[in-house]
């Protein structure tokens, strides 16, 4: 009957909606892992069908409001915390979320001191007044270390570019080690190749203006081919 079809599109469509949900969320803590920041291995490793369980076990009233909506995870030895929030709605996304992890980030529900950074997986793109909520997120406590927010699509996180044969691997410097790689070879950091803040690899590895990126290439003569690069 034609209620069995519309019944059996719609559970088709749920299915893929969470499959999507579990690839993002799946890139993300990868994602998270390869900044530094600690990870669960059993998060890392989980399956679809064990986060399938977990998922409609835990959904509320067909939506994703649930403990598997939000990320929290620090660096070993540092105060450096991440909160990552997936957002659901599917029109365009306003500001409402854009609030939600801005209020995250200034009280934690841990009751730990707030976070500086975060992240916002999104499944359709901002509007201009999301957008302007996001550029003045630090801005909302006076004295205080402005609030970064970092904006993701769900569709590009389906797919871990690092995993990608085709991509160099990327490690970003410490300080002291961009100092020693400047001294080494006699330049200043402005000397040094480019690469944007909007690229790819760069949002992935959350590089900041100022910070050097080491990359390496594969090589037929030298075995690797190893070069710097300035986000700009």
């Amino acid at each position: 009957s034609s209620s069995f079809r519309c019944a059996s599109a719609a559970a088709m469509d749920l299915d893929e909606d969470v499959r999507n949900f579990f690839r993002a969320r799946r890139t993300t803590l990868q994602m998270l892992r390869d900044r530094g920041y600690t990870v669960q291995k059993k998060l890392l490793e989980q399956t679809f069908t064990e986060f399938k369980e977990i998922f409609q076990s835990e959904e509320v009233n067909g939506n994703r409001e649930h403990p598997n909506m939000v990320l929290y995870c620090k660096k070993p030895m540092s105060d450096d915390r991440m909160i990552v929030y997936f957002c659901d709605e599917k029109g365009k996304t306003g500001v409402k979320p854009v609030e939600t992890l801005a209020n995250l980030l200034i009280n934690p529900p841990d009751g730990t001191p707030d976070c500086m950074r975060g992240i916002i997986v999104v499944r359709s793109p901002l509007t201009p007044f999301a957008k302007q909520a996001v550029s003045e997120a630090g801005q909302k406590l006076p004295g205080r270390t402005p609030i970064e927010i970092d904006v993701f699509l769900e569709a590009e996180l389906l797919v871990n570019l690092t995993e990608c044969n085709l991509v160099p691997k990327h490690e970003v410097m410490s300080e002291d080690l961009k100092e020693q790689v400047l001294k080494r070879y006699s330049v200043k950091d402005s000397q040094l190749p480019r690469i944007q803040f909007t690229d790819p690899m760069a949002r992935y590895f959350g590089l900041r203006r100022g910070e050097v990126v080491k990359i390496i290439r594969a090589s037929e003569t030298a075995g690797r081919y190893v070069t710097y690069r300035l986000c700009v």
